[in-house]
C-alpha cells in the first residue's frame, strides 16, 4: 500500500469517479457497521437482502430473517 499525503489524496479524491461497484461495497459496510453487535445479521445476509430490494434476486428466503 502506497502512502499519500493529503493533497495527494484531495487529488485523487476530486478526480476520481466512484464506481458502481464502490457505491454498493460503501453501502454494505454502513449497514452493516451501524448494526448492534448482538445483531445475527451477517454481511451475506445484507448484501442479499439488498439483491431483493434492488431487483436482483427474485426471493429473500423467509426462513432467513
Amino acid at each position: 500500500m502506497t502512502t499519500m499525503t493529503m493533497d495527494q489524496i484531495r487529488e485523487f479524491a476530486s478526480t476520481h469517479t466512484v464506481t458502481p461497484a464502490e457505491r454498493r461495497a460503501r453501502r454494505v459496510s454502513l449497514i452493516t457497521g451501524v448494526l448492534s453487535e448482538k445483531t445475527t445479521l451477517t454481511k451475506d445476509k445484507v448484501e442479499s437482502v439488498l439483491n431483493h430490494l434492488e431487483g436482483n434476486l427474485p426471493e429473500v428466503d423467509q426462513n432467513q430473517k
